[in-house]
């Protein structure tokens, strides 16, 4: 059960790491130092894809 709840606990914080790196890129370099620092790898891809989203999405709609 516990190893359900740290899956659960993980997927959440990884998609919150993602949300708002897309919502805030500015925060979403915090939270990508943090798991740098951390060394969480999940959490790293997560936080990078919601930052490069973010910028791709103001690039695209710059654009058009």
């Amino acid at each position: 059960m516990s190893h359900k709840l740290n899956f659960v606990k993980s997927y959440i914080l990884n998609a919150l790491a993602f949300v708002f790196s897309y919502c805030m890129p500015v925060a979403g370099f915090f939270i990508l130092g943090y798991a740098l620092k951390k060394d969480l790898p999940q959490t790293r891809i997560y936080a990078s894809c919601g930052i490069l989203l973010a910028f791709l999405t103001q690039i695209v709609t710059r654009l058009v």
